[in-house]
This record gives C-alpha cells, structure tokens and sequence, in this order.
C-alpha cells in the first residue's frame, strides 16, 4: 500500500475508529445491546446527522471490507473446539436440526415477506448461529446491502434482547430442568453474552452449559460460511473465475486460526490479545457499514422486517422445542 493510498484511507478509517471508541464507551452504560451493535447504531446517526464529505469514502470503504474480514478471521479464535465435544452427541441432534430449520424458514418465508435470499440468508444465520458475528461473517458472500445488513443486525440482536429477558422466565414457569433449561436458552438466544446472562440468572449449572450450546452454535458459522459462497455464487459475482478461491480468504483464515487456538493453549495471552483486537475491528467495521445506511430506507423496511424476524424465530424455537421434549 503505497502512501498516496494511505492518506486517501486515512480520514475514512480515523472516522471509523472513533465511532467504535465512541460505541465502546457507550457500552458500559448500555450493555444489553453490544459494543458491535452501538457501533452500528453510532455510525448510522453519524452518516445520518452528520454525512461525511467524499474524502472519507474511500476509508469508509476499507473498513467495511476489508477490515471486516481481518475481523471474521480473528474470530476463529472464539472456538476451542475440545470445550464442545464434552456436550455428547445429543447436542449435536438438536442445534444441527434447529440450524438448519432456523435458516432453512428464513429463506422459505423471505419470498413470502418479499425480501431478497441474501437478506433472507443473514436473517437466518443472525438467529440461528451467533447474531451479528455471524451476519458478518456470511454478509460479504451473500450479495446483502448495507441497508439489509443493518436492518438485520438491529432486528436479531432486538430480539435476542427479548429472548434473553423472556426465556429464563419461561423455562422457570414450564418446570424445565437443567439440562433442558440450558438447550433452551443456549440454543435459541442470539448473542453469546444475552445467553450467558440469561443462562445464569437460572444458575450456575444451566448458565455454564448454555454458554457452552451456544459455543456450539458458533461452530455452525464455519459450514454455513462455507456453504454460502457455493450456494450464493450465481447471484453474485462468480468465486471461480481469474484464480480466485471458491472459499474467501477471509474464511480460510477463520479456519486457521480456530486450528491454531484448538491445538494450542487457548488462554495464552497471545490469543487472548488477538481476540481483543478481534473485537474492536469488528466494531470499526460495523461503523463503517453504519456510516452508509440511510434511516429512510432503514424506518420503511423495519416493521416488515420485525414481523419477518418474529416469523424466523417463532419456527426455530418451535424446532429446538420439540427436539428437547425428544431428546433431552
């Protein structure tokens, strides 16, 4: 990268930076919605109230491409994959169905609502893998708009707000145990951290195992993003074509580094660093994205797309509950 480039990137990319920052600070005032969420939701006001001049788009740019893949990289090494075969294979019978039914509703109902299959897609892995990690992850394959990638970023992380909150009650009012209470909330709650809180509020046996289902769920995202550059191939631009990898780089690195952090001590300080820078690249390129949605189009598509996401959820945690009353 030459220096011309880095000056043209540089007002763009700072601006991105402190949105994120801005988002950070936020978060520990508002810490039901995420840091990734804020960022989002900061850098939207942001282009809304206040849109940035030409000279910060091509940096803008950058950080919602390329630095988003830098980020989903990093974010292998979340998994540790040892932690997840302690579950046993029931858990694998239930969060695979309820994967696969999750995403498989999202884009049978999205012609219903009227939407496109790439935002139909990320709807669907947003509530069926891990939220806004997972949305980001399959965006850049799935031919998604910005607009899109917002509206489903705002609508699944609603919704696991009101999962995390609801959930833990409903369990307590059915009489479920555990281990039921544990595949429930683990494996129907969007964000690891709602599940994580509202696993605990249950105690701390259903609250260590939920987080551990979700951790399984996350480990979805590496077939579905795989799968989704196959599937999704003929409606974008073609993967296989001038040398180019029918798996996306940033993929591959996804893969790698969930390898590395598997094989070898994944409480060294070393991972654990590159996790933290993990986390705040994803936040800068979340507010890249939000810097380019408009709040016009974003206010006419919500409450479709709020009906739509309850539609999605409504399927899966009618899946994932006739699966526990069988399995569990």
């Amino acid at each position: 990268m030459d220096t011309k480039t880095m000056k043209d990137l540089m007002p763009g990319v700072l601006l991105t930076v402190a949105v994120a920052i801005t988002a950070k600070t936020a978060h520990s005032w508002l810490p039901g919605l995420g840091s990734v969420t804020l960022a989002l939701l900061f850098g939207m006001i942001s282009g809304n109230f206040f849109p940035p001049g030409k000279r910060f788009s091509s940096g803008i740019r950058f950080s919602e491409k390329s630095i988003l893949a830098f980020a989903i990289m990093l974010m292998g090494l979340e998994l540790q994959l040892q932690d997840l075969f302690a579950l046993g294979p029931v858990s694998a019978l239930i969060i695979i169905p309820t994967v696969l039914v999750t995403i498989g509703s999202a884009l049978l109902f999205g012609r219903y609502f009227g939407y496109s299959p790439g935002f139909s897609l990320i709807m669907g892995v947003g509530n069926a893998v891990c939220g806004s990690s997972a949305i980001a992850a399959v965006a850049p394959s799935s031919g998604a708009k910005e607009d899109e990638i917002g509206i489903s970023i705002g609508i699944v992380n609603l919704l696991g707000t009101v999962g995390m909150l609801l959930l833990p009650f409903a369990a307590v009012k059915l009489g479920l145990s555990a281990i039921s209470s544990s595949f429930l909330l683990g494996g129907s709650i969007q964000a690891v951290g709602q599940v994580v809180s509202a696993g605990f509020s249950l105690g701390s046996e259903t609250g260590e195992m939920a987080t551990l289902i979700k951790m399984f769920r996350v480990l979805m995202i590496i077939p579905v993003a795989i799968l989704v550059p196959v599937i999704f191939r003929s409606r974008t631009t073609p993967l296989r074509s001038k040398g180019r990898s029918l798996i996306p780089n940033y993929l591959i690195g996804f893969l790698v580094a969930c390898a590395l952090v598997t094989a070898f001590d994944g409480d060294h300080r070393v991972f654990s660093t590159f996790r933290h820078i993990g986390k705040w690249t994803l936040m800068v390129a979340m507010a890249g994205i939000g810097l380019k949605i408009h709040f016009a189009s974003l206010l006419k598509q919500a409450p479709k797309a709020l009906a739509f996401g309850i539609t999605i959820v409504t399927a899966q945690l009618t899946a994932l509950s006739l699966l526990i009353f069988f399995l569990a």
